[in-house]
């Protein structure tokens, strides 16, 4: 028991946290955003990934081999990997990761940008969604509603990136850099 008593009190402080309430990052917007899609998803609101060109970007990274394939996992191993990789970002850093889902950006206080980011799940307490951030190779940062190379609010996508820890203030965030949108 008493091993797993730090490995209790890691999850159950990281299911507090959710997607991110914390300086510029949205408070739970990719929750309520997630929230949105799925009582909208009978509407007819969601893109369908196919009908968007495939917009190369010369010189963008190639991933030959991923290293962490969300898109493979069932959602206990997700949400494992995911918190681990939260709460020691430095063991993940330059690592490949691969990850999908709908596309939930974070709204920021300033009214022009947004921290892009994919749904993965949603905590144990059914709370808080987690996403995962990341930039795209050689695309400004996104606008809040998605679009200028970003997939479009709620649009699936599947995202390869490099593995990134960074700070804002005093906290410690992780994303994905150098990705490549695979369409």
């Amino acid at each position: 028991m008493k091993k797993l008593l730090p490995l209790l009190v890691v999850l159950a402080i990281s299911s507090l946290t959710g997607c991110s309430n914390e300086s510029g990052h949205g408070n739970n917007a990719g929750n309520n955003l997630y929230n949105s899609m799925l009582n909208d998803s009978n509407s007819g609101n969601a893109v369908s990934a196919s009908s968007r060109q495939d917009n190369a970007i010369e010189g963008a990274p190639t991933y030959e081999k991923i290293d962490y394939d969300f898109t493979k996992w069932d959602t206990t191993l997700v949400q494992n990997n995911y918190l681990s990789m939260e709460s020691y970002p430095s063991n993940y850093v330059n690592k490949v990761v691969k990850i999908a889902g709908p596309f939930t950006p974070y709204e920021s206080t300033n009214p022009n940008l947004c921290y892009p980011a994919i749904y993965l799940f949603d905590d144990a307490t059914g709370c808080c969604a987690y996403c995962f951030e990341f930039l795209l190779y050689g695309v400004p940062v996104c606008s809040p509603s998605g679009g200028n190379g970003y997939p479009l609010v709620k649009e699936n996508a599947t995202i390869v990136g490099r593995f990134e820890k960074y700070l804002e203030g005093s906290s410690v965030y992780i994303h994905l850099v150098d990705a490549i949108w695979l369409k």
